[in-house]
């Protein structure tokens, strides 16, 4: 399901988390301070409530017409391939510049808000909710409980 809107607005909160992260880390860096004063934490928290509410609203249309297994295989495929990929990418530059690999915990792979917190690329936390959202929405992909699911979560019906 594709919508023009939907996807212009996603790729407005894509480029405020972005301008955040660039602010952030340049101004950390670096010292100069404005960067981060103007992409300050009103960019990052605003771009991920957009994206939070995006993927509420798609995946309430989502889990009306695709089928449990689907529903789950879907996603999978679209988070997890890229967060392998950055995971590797980073494993390489750690690698090049340190000369070593940082050891991870399993529980850091799994994307859920599980574990102390301490994440492999530092920047997944909203993944982690993301990917519990998606395991409890995909329940209602069953037949006999999605009359259930507006009561849960408010779609346009």
């Amino acid at each position: 399901m594709v919508i023009r809107s939907i996807s212009c607005l996603r790729g407005i909160a894509a480029l405020s988390v972005l301008f955040y992260h660039v602010g952030y880390y340049t101004s950390e860096k670096t010292g100069w301070k404005l960067p981060r004063e103007l992409f300050g934490n009103q960019w990052g928290l605003y771009g991920v409530t957009v994206f939070f509410v995006i993927s509420g609203y798609l995946m309430s249309h989502l889990v009306e017409v695709k089928p449990f297994k689907q529903f789950l295989v879907d996603r999978f495929l679209r988070i997890y391939p890229m967060f392998l990929v950055a995971i590797v990418v980073v494993a390489i530059v750690g690698y090049v510049i340190s000369g070593s690999i940082p050891e991870y915990k399993l529980y850091q792979f799994v994307l859920l808000p599980i574990g102390k917190g301490d994440r492999v690329l530092h920047v997944e936390w909203t993944l982690c909710y993301e990917v519990f959202y998606y395991l409890l929405v995909s329940v209602f992909c069953f037949p006999f409980l999605k009359r259930f699911f507006p009561v849960l979560i408010a779609t346009e019906n």
